[in-house]
């Protein structure tokens, strides 16, 4: 085969798909990949590089030089080679079956050229061109990368579109549950009513006429060992994608795991949901975390004030899991050009009620975001109330609900809170569906509403591979759960996700304290809010 010479650092993002092609002999027949190919396959799914080396994408005409792990090739060509057009734009069919047509390829755009060669490859390697002579796309980025990686990601591209992804058989599909540690029959509970649900599909005929098989795995207590551990459990196990995964403490690494191993993820347990940007593509949340129920209360209490400006404040500790929901309050603030926001932080344990209500006094704040626990909530109030200091009070049920029953009568009215779901959400058929189960798989009354999640998040995995069809990948669920809008469970506000949103439910219920009932009042029905 005639030498092709390249420029030892940018590549042109086709061109190099095209000379995996050619220039790559596999054992085609052999369904497991090789090690340099699950390496070619981290940095076609994902954009890095196992090795550690920098993938680099270079954008446009002037090189806007960008990390590719924002630009990974299967955002455009898709886990099965075949393109996935959007905003205009066509990605090429990189199939070799497709590029070597004898007759040639017409593309989408009407541009047309011989089928590939040698020659061509290299005419498309360093000059960006096909065959026949025309310029390649200007939106395919070029792409740097160490000859390791590009040998690696070369010898995946030729087992594009026919790889069958783990946990994926003629007869069956694999799912995986993690439980927490300890709460044993809370667990396992969770395990009993996914069994259940499944025996009810598989005595239908399945999906597809394959059935869903379960396999579960009790988290580490230590959270430093998850990673490490849920990764061999996938891989030991061949599972295809997890449901309903206990998160808590551990969601930055499952997170970040599954978008290394593209393992789909529905329904994660966690109070923190990861939608920072880049967006993880595989994790999909059905409700909800404190920083979205934070959103809620401040929007809701933004209108009942006719969005007029108001002093809000902010007391929190320092603590990882409540970053988010602080960084939220900063967010709001800023998009309703509200007075500048006074915060109170303090660290774990040193909380003083008295010197932050003394300086929110004189702050004259109008408006108090609270994210302490508790005990601190209930201090704070108390500590207010002798200094006849009484503004509006707003904190998530999931960090401080039952303190608000203890306020002093003078914050009758002012004490709002949120959360992801009410019982109002559930819908009678599922109820009764629900109620089926629980006989069935003798469910204990401990840990019903996470039976409750868990079964929700089972209805939106088992939704999507119905509507996935038999062709079954990974990357298909990926792109079928995106077009969700307003799915029904029965058991939650209606899941929508897009190629942008992660949170099925965006919003919260806005419940406003009785203090002479004990009671929540929910104030409208649940408000949504935008991506």
């Amino acid at each position: 085969m005639k030498h092709v010479s390249i420029h030892p650092k940018l590549f042109s993002w086709t061109a190099v798909l095209l000379a995996a092609v050619a220039l790559v002999v596999l054992a085609a027949s052999n369904d497991e990949l090789t090690p340099q190919e699950q390496q070619g396959k981290q940095i076609y799914m994902n954009g890095t590089s196992p090795s550690g080396h920098p993938v680099v994408a270079l954008m446009g005409e002037e090189k806007t030089e960008v990390a590719a792990n924002l630009l990974p090739c299967v955002n455009c060509h898709g886990a099965d080679g075949r393109g996935r057009p959007e905003g205009g734009v066509y990605p090429s069919n990189i199939i070799w079956e497709n590029l070597t047509k004898p007759y040639g390829v017409r593309h989408e755009t009407g541009r047309r050229h011989p089928p590939y060669t040698a020659t061509a490859l290299e005419k498309a390697i360093v000059a960006g061109v096909d065959p026949a002579g025309n310029e390649l796309n200007p939106a395919m980025p070029r792409y740097r990368m160490s000859e390791d990686d590009l040998q690696a990601l070369m010898a995946y591209l030729h087992r594009v579109g026919k790889e069958r992804d783990p946990g994926v058989s003629d007869d069956s599909i694999r799912l995986g549950l993690l439980l927490p540690p300890g709460s044993l029959m809370t667990a396992e509970s969770l395990r009993r009513v996914l069994q259940a649900y499944f025996g009810q599909i598989n005595s239908a005929g399945g999906v597809y006429g394959r059935r869903l098989d379960l396999e579960t795995y009790y988290l580490p207590a230590d959270p430093a060992q998850a990673e490490a551990a849920v990764r061999e459990f996938v891989e030991e196990k061949e599972i295809f994608a997890l449901i309903s995964p206990y998160l808590v403490e551990r969601e930055e690494a499952l997170c970040k795991l599954a978008d290394l191993l593209a393992l789909p993820m529905v329904g994660p347990i966690t109070l923190r949901p990861q939608v920072g940007f880049p967006l993880n593509r595989h994790v999909f949340y059905l409700l909800s975390g404190a920083a979205t129920q934070t959103r809620a209360l401040i929007e809701f209490t933004a209108r009942e004030n006719h969005r007029e400006p108001l002093r809000l404040a902010l007391v929190a500790p320092h603590q990882l899991g409540i970053e988010d929901a602080v960084e939220a309050v900063r967010d709001e603030v800023y998009k309703f050009e509200w007075p500048e926001l006074q915060e109170i932080r303090y660290a774990s344990g040193e909380f003083k009620p008295l010197e932050a209500v003394k300086q929110l006094g004189k702050a004259e704040s109008q408006v108090v975001v609270f994210l302490g626990r508790d005990a601190e909530a209930s201090a704070w109030l108390s500590a207010a109330d002798s200094q006849d200091f009484h503004p509006i009070f707003l904190s998530p049920a999931s960090l401080a609900g039952a303190s608000l029953f203890q306020a002093p009568p003078a914050f009758s009215g002012k004490l709002l809170s949120s959360a992801a779901t009410l019982p109002r959400d559930y819908r009678r058929e599922a109820v009764r569906e629900f109620l089926s189960l629980v006989e069935e798989a003798d469910l204990p009354r401990q840990g019903r509403p996470q039976q409750i999640s868990t079964l929700a998040a089972a209805k939106v995995l088992v939704e999507g591979l119905r509507r996935t069809g038999r062709e079954l990948t990974r990357e298909k669920l990926v792109s079928t759960l995106e077009g969700f809008y307003d799915f029904g469970t029965g058991l939650t506000p209606p899941i929508s996700y897009n190629p942008n949103r992660r949170i099925g439910a965006m919003g919260a219920h806005v419940l406003r304290a009785d203090l002479e009932q004990n009671d929540f009042v929910p104030q409208g029905p649940f408000l949504e809010l935008k991506d």
